[in-house]
């Protein structure tokens, strides 16, 4: 398991760190859409058959169009959250490969998750399935967070967390990501069921033990 850190695209508009903003207070990076996060190295799934997980804790707060959570160059994965609030996916600049069912809360912190390889996978939205996600090979990797490579369909809204695994995890492992990072967000008592990763820390690129 190993580590991936952001750094500011544009180091005079940087994304801002904002505490109190999670259900239990934890920070929060807030972006406005002028802005956006770069990562030190390129992720990229180890094989098409292993595919990759993203999981993410955030608050989006301006879907009036496409928003880009993560991207790459075209080929690439991007993650989306769309103009109705819903969760989608494709390749970066090409076609559509699917999206959830459910609106994400403007209000609210969600627990989104996107898992695929080249036969297929799943959306799920607070700890349960929602959508699926057509079968798709990747000829780029994961370079941005916040916005299209070249800046477009910028992300507003908060992220407390996000990771990206570089393998499609099995319910079970999601389960257990989910668990773990309701602990880490949400109070107790709680019936939310969280997934994210650290975008504190920044970017996690991890690897199933």
């Amino acid at each position: 398991m190993g580590a991936n850190s952001g750094f500011a695209g544009d180091a005079a508009a940087p994304p801002a760190l904002v505490a109190g903003q999670t259900p239990n207070g934890s920070s929060v990076v807030r972006f406005v859409g002028s802005d956006f996060l770069d990562l030190a190295s390129t992720i990229l799934p180890t094989s098409d058959a292993d595919g990759f997980t993203v999981v993410a804790f955030l608050r989006p707060t301006a879907p009036d169009g496409h928003r880009t959570v993560l991207s790459g160059v075209v080929g690439g994965l991007s993650y989306v959250i769309r103009p109705t609030y819903e969760q989608g996916l494709d390749r970066s600049f090409a076609a559509g490969l699917g999206n959830s069912t459910i609106p994400l809360s403007s209000t609210e912190f969600s627990s989104i998750n996107a898992r695929a390889n080249d036969s297929g996978g799943v959306f799920r939205l607070n700890g349960a399935d929602d959508g699926t996600i057509s079968g798709s090979t990747f000829t780029a990797g994961i370079l941005r967070v916040g916005a299209c490579l070249n800046g477009c369909e910028p992300y507003v809204g908060d992220i407390a967390e996000i990771r990206i695994y570089d393998t499609q995890l099995s319910l079970s492992e999601i389960q257990g990501v989910e668990a773990e990072l309701n602990a880490a967000y949400v109070p107790e008592p709680s019936s939310f069921a969280l997934t994210a990763l650290g975008l504190l820390g920044l970017l996690g690129r991890r690897r199933r033990q």
